[in-house]
């Protein structure tokens, strides 16, 4: 027969011959109640990736900012153009008789955020068009809820290695069910969970591209299954009943062969077969549930030798293993591959397949494909499979959801294809026949050639060949989708024949400072010293193990973000200058020097288990350097450089934060704490959390508004409330010192008395969302802001307030845990009600007025930061029960270009201390430290170096990096001497 179609410029003429070579009896029939269909995934047919309101996923992000992890460096934009052909989808699918097609959901497409507050109806209306179609042609729609096409909003989040995945998963099932479930009466959950956490959370293959090896697989395995088991206990409670549907989970089945006979080759297979299939599948259909005993065991052991306190994979409790255990209404799995394994020597460094100890022998090769040892049809591997899936697991319903081969470029004599069917049908026939396998469903992969991950278009998967190099994305039968719709004609096929397609293509296509010793003297009980951060002034971003933290992702990818484009790679390079600026800090006559810890420069991969020998020497010398010099170090633990292996878990939206945290202190109490007696645990929640995961600001840039803030001052709040914990139990008694954390108290005055109540809620946005826990009478957040946040979180369609909510336990837990309040503040705004502008949180309803600008409107803004300085100490004093108070920042801007003569930094400082001193005689307020921002300039996070608040200048041009003392430097150098404020 003949077949035409004009596509642009080009004319494809396709000539098929078709022959079968009968041989003897060697007939196979398909049982009746055996169903054959195709199937496709969202991502890698739909295209119109940003139409229609559909929201960005994590392989959108991926293909669109690491081209370079995709083999052809292609996307899925466009891919088939299936949002815009299911007629000719839907037609495919029916010309090859086949019985039902399996299909995903964009996630995004339906919850462009991920959220089920925010329901698209395009989204909604795009699926019941193909489904309506489906089922008009009488095609049974069978809907994968997931298949690898995470919001990329949720993994911002943390994604599948944030427990609170689970939740957000059973809101977007809840929302298919009620839409498509009268309809859908199979339904998928999620698509080969191994490929998910191994290939995304360990080696970062697929998007979004994260390498945890080791750690963040499991984390991912332990999230998934009760991620997937919640939806089915929904669908069970809620929708069972009136739509009478069947649910479970599919996972990929490799079949693995021991090399030889030898005792070592066959316990290497089973390993791999355990760590692999066994740790999605024991849970959910053996017996006993749980994860393999042989999974446990080893990743415990190895754990421990490692230097992990615990088990990289997590526990799963008797009740959690209650819940998982019989949530699959069938055994859904996907084989492609049969492969010859052997034992391993283990490589360096945690990983997955060092837990696993077995390597591939490469044995089974052909000639059909490139990737002939992976994707090569070896049918008694496959029977031999499914008998084995039945001894283990009770012989449950199986649903072979994909089996597949792919060729290069999308021929259209794929022979290969056809073998590679027939071979496999028959592997199931006689799994059926032969073993009583309960096989329900075979399906091909896939009905068309589509985007195949990796692979990008390079192979092709299809029956169908797509011309991905047109508009139109014209679809042309390969010779096996011929041969699939001759089998399902009588449902019986011979083992011996050979199909012939021929093709036939015709186409073409300065300082000056006058000293006064007469004035203010300053409080006894005052200490004075100087503050920087790690990231902002070590340098030495790479060398001697340090791990990668946000910051250095954010600057390397994201320069746009950076005002002058610049980076922390050298900064102040503090890392090779410990006894000049130790120095530096004695010439002045500071008491103490508060710096932070880079936590990646202790833990390169954010994890205890490994420790840097050289960043632990590092602050070894800088420590007792200070020491050395009659200067107190005083020590934050988080300045806002986490480590990346942590970010890319979801950081602080991740509840596991607060073990890593914990850990994290934990190495820092027993390597410094004999001399270290003054830990900040935090600086600055609300920065860290609102301009690093609201306004996508900071690095790591994310926007998650109103959702992964709360989840961030949620978790950051507990965390800082573990490490106290973790102190008072362990270390307090020993080494007698003090924690707490630090909060940005930057003042709020209303434009006019009608706009109080707007001033008030910033103020409590800003401060008592951070301070009520900690010091309020009764704890927890402020009740104001819980319930304001959950009124607006109704309004918006969600079915609980988007801020967290503390349990009386967790209340209890975190009251009272600081033996100090930390304290920033830089400036006062001015603020009334209206819609929340860029610096506040979008619930607030403030309309933020930061002017008059610091650089600007110089006098104006040092004489109501003045005022507001003195007015948020008392604040605290009378709303928080008069705690120590320790201030830990105060500073003032200048350009770059400002110069050595720095006197509008002089007279800031000279109302801030006066505000400071003022707030101790006249207001009683028991403040015992003040901090200068910043010893020396330094990299300013988004302002890089355009911004200065050094009190000595630093040339960035210059490799030296030269310390030079500002006129500030001087003043503070004879306020230290004579403590005495001058006064004008």
């Amino acid at each position: 027969m003949w077949f035409r179609t004009q596509c642009s410029a080009v004319l494809l003429l396709i000539f098929l011959h078709v022959c079968e070579c009968k041989t003897g009896s060697n007939k196979i029939i398909l049982p009746s109640y055996l169903l054959i269909g195709v199937a496709s995934s969202a991502y890698q047919i739909e295209g119109a990736w940003n139409a229609d309101g559909k929201g960005e996923s994590i392989w959108d992000r991926m293909t669109h900012n690491m081209t370079f992890k995709i083999r052809d460096g292609s996307n899925g934009d466009v891919a088939c153009d299936s949002y815009n052909q299911i007629k000719e989808d839907v037609d495919m699918v029916r010309k090859l008789r086949v019985q039902f097609y399996r299909f995903s959901i964009a996630w995004t497409r339906i919850l462009p955020n991920g959220f089920p507050n925010k329901i698209n109806k395009a989204g909604v209306r795009y699926y019941n068009r193909l489904i309506n179609r489906l089922l008009k042609k009488g095609i049974t729609p069978i809907a994968t809820i997931y298949h690898w096409d995470l919001p990329q909003a949720l993994q911002d989040l943390g994604g599948w290695a944030n427990p609170l995945v689970q939740y957000w998963f059973e809101g977007y099932a809840k929302v298919l069910f009620e839409n498509f479930g009268d309809r859908i009466k199979m339904w998928v959950t999620v698509n080969e969970p191994q490929q998910i956490c191994s290939f995304t959370y360990s080696t970062g293959v697929y998007a979004p591209g994260i390498v945890s090896d080791g750690i963040g697989t499991y984390i991912c395995y332990h999230n998934l299954l009760k991620a997937h088991a919640r939806v089915y206990h929904l669908y069970n409670s809620t929708f069972r009943q009136s739509q009478k549907g069947q649910i479970g989970i599919n996972t990929e089945v490799t079949w693995f062969e021991p090399a030889t006979n030898s005792t070592a080759d066959k316990a290497a297979a089973e390993r791999r077969w355990e760590f692999e299939c066994g740790i999605i599948a024991h849970p959910i259909f053996s017996a006993d549930g749980d994860y393999p005993n042989l999974v446990k065991q080893i990743v415990a052991k190895r754990s421990k030798e490692e230097g992990f306190p615990e088990s990289r994979l997590p526990r799963l409790t008797a009740e959690e293993i209650g819940f998982i255990k019989g949530t699959s209404d069938f055994f859904g799995l996907n084989h492609y591959a049969t492969l010859k394994v052997k034992p391993s020597k283990p490589l360096k460094g945690t990983s997955e397949f060092n837990d696993v100890g077995v390597k591939i022998v490469k044995e089974y090769e052909c000639k059909d494909t490139p990737w002939s040892y992976y994707f090569r049809s070896v049918p008694w591997a496959f029977t031999k499979l499914l008998a084995d899936i039945k001894s283990r697991y009770q012989n449950p319903d199986v649903y072979i959801f994909e089996t597949g081969i792919p060729d290069e470029g999308g021929t259209l004599d794929d022979q290969h294809r056809i073998k590679y069917i027939k071979e496999n049908l028959a592997a199931v026939v006689s799994a059926v026949h032969e073993e009583g396998v309960k096989v329900r469903a075979f399906t091909l992969w896939s009905l068309m050639d589509s985007f195949e991950w990796r692979g990008g278009y390079t192979y092709r998967f299809g029956l169908y060949s797509v011309n991905f190099t047109t508009p139109k994305r014209t679809r042309i039968p390969k010779a096996s989708a011929l041969y699939l719709r001759s089998i399902m004609k009588n449902r019986e096929f011979l083992l011996k024949m050979f199909w012939k397609i021929t093709l036939l293509v015709v186409a073409s296509i300065q300082i000056t400072f006058c000293q006064n010793v007469s004035g203010i003297m300053l409080p006894t009980q005052l200490l004075m010293g100087a503050g920087t951060s790690a990231y902002q002034v070590e340098g030495a971003w790479n060398e001697d193990g340090r791990g990668l933290s946000i910051w250095d992702t954010f600057v390397h990818d994201y320069p746009e973000k950076i005002e002058d484009h610049s980076t922390g790679d050298v900064a102040s390079d503090t890392y090779h200058k410990t006894k000049e600026d130790v120095a530096l800090l004695k010439n002045i006559g500071f008491h103490f020097y508060r710096f932070s810890i880079s936590w990646s420069r202790v833990l390169p991969k954010g994890f205890e288990n490994e420790v840097n020998p050289l960043g632990i020497a590092y602050y070894n010398t800088l420590i007792d350097e200070l020491l050395a010099n009659g200067i107190e170090p005083v020590v934050t633990m988080y300045h806002f450089d986490l480590p990346q292996t942590l970010q890319d878990l979801g950081g602080w939206t991740n509840p596991n934060i607060i073990k890593w945290f914990t850990n994290f202190a934990r190495i820092l109490f027993e390597n410094f704490g004999n001399r270290v007696k003054s830990w900040i645990t935090i600086n600055e929640p609300k920065q860290l959390c609102r301009f690093t995961y609201a306004k996508g600001l900071i690095a790591p840039g994310l926007v998650s508004e109103g959702l992964g803030e709360y989840l961030c001052i949620h978790y950051a709040t507990l965390a800082h409330a573990s490490v106290y914990h973790l102190y008072s139990r362990r270390f307090r008694r020993s080494q007698n010192g003090k924690v707490g954390l630090t909060i940005d108290g930057s003042w709020c005055e209303p434009v006019d008395k009608k706009e109080r109540d707007a001033a008030s809620r910033k103020i409590a946005f800003d401060i008592d969302m951070f301070a009520n826990p900690i010091f309020g009478q009764l704890g927890g957040y402020p009740d104001f802001i819980s319930k304001f946040i959950g009124y607006k979180s109704k309004l918006e369609g969600y079915t609980e307030s988007r801020l967290p909510k503390l349990s009386p336990e967790q209340i209890s837990y975190i009251k009272g845990t600081a033996d100090f309040f930390g304290l920033n503040f830089y400036y006062t705004t001015l603020a009334k009600s209206g819609p929340s502008t860029l610096l506040n949180t979008k619930d607030m309803d403030v309309e933020d007025l930061p002017e008059p600008n610091p650089i600007k409107n110089v006098n104006e803004s040092i004489k109501l930061a003045a005022i507001g300085f003195r007015k948020v100490l008392r604040y605290v004093k009378t709303k928080y029960g008069n705690p120590e108070i320790w201030i830990l920042e105060n500073g003032f801007p200048t350009t770059e270009d400002s110069g050595l003569d720095d006197q509008s930094r002089i007279s800031y400082f000279k109302n801030s201390i006066r505000s400071v001193v003022d707030a101790i005689n006249k207001d009683k307020v028991n403040i015992r430290r003040y901090t200068v921002w910043s010893i020396m300039d330094n990299f300013e996070w988004n302002k890089g170096y355009t911004v200065r608040f050094g009190i000595f200048h630093i040339n960035f041009t210059d490799p030296s990096r030269e310390r030079v003392p500002k006129a500030s430097a001087t003043f503070f150098k004879t306020l230290l001497a004579t403590r005495t404020l001058p006064t004008e």
